[in-house]
């Protein structure tokens, strides 16, 4: 296929390839590939962690493009009987937010109630969990969303990060000592 401009666009057979040429309708009047477009509303691997040895965090930085990130963490260990926690960063992970009130959890009626930090399961154990999070409005300079997967709904089903900053980092870490063992899996929607 040639380019064209918008008004010269007709219907094409075969449809397109993933790397076809198109317009991007914006005040730039970029060409974009198909697959541009397509990595626009899919999640794509961004990292992955796997085979976790002993280690006090998991952390991902440099994730300013994303708007919506999923994390999956897979058969995650503890040395000490903790939460396995999730910490977000508006500058890079220099720092991350761990006061009171930087995460809402929203429980049971409705209730907002103050924490340090999201939970990825609710089980304390040194045993392996799992947890599914999504984080929705990411890169906004809006109040986040972060849905889990898997959490009881009397212990919140859903956090808020009440923020107004953008976020670009973030990490997995035990509420004290260290992560022993697991996978976490990293995905990101621009």
């Amino acid at each position: 296929m040639s380019d064209q401009k918008l008004s010269q666009l007709t219907a094409i057979t075969p449809p397109l390839n993933t790397t076809d040429l198109v317009y991007v309708a914006n005040p730039l009047s970029k060409k974009a590939t198909v697959q541009d477009f397509l990595n626009l509303f899919t999640f794509q691997l961004i990292a992955e962690s796997l085979s976790i040895g002993t280690v006090a965090e998991v952390a991902f930085l440099n994730l300013s493009i994303y708007s919506e990130i999923m994390i999956i963490c897979r058969n995650i260990t503890t040395a000490a009987a903790q939460l396995r926690l999730l910490e977000v960063s508006i500058n890079n992970g220099s720092s991350y937010l761990t006061a009171s009130g930087d995460y809402i959890n929203i429980v049971a009626g409705g209730t907002e109630s103050n924490s340090t930090a999201a939970a990825v399961c609710e089980d304390v154990t040194t045993a392996a969990r799992s947890g599914v999070l999504l984080i929705q409005q990411f890169n906004s300079t809006r109040p986040k969303w972060v849905q889990s997967m898997n959490r009881n709904i009397s212990n919140g089903a859903c956090t808020l990060i009440p923020t107004t900053s953008a976020l670009n980092a973030l990490r997995i870490r035990a509420a004290s000592g260290n992560i022993t063992g697991g996978n976490i899996y990293l995905f990101g929607r621009r």
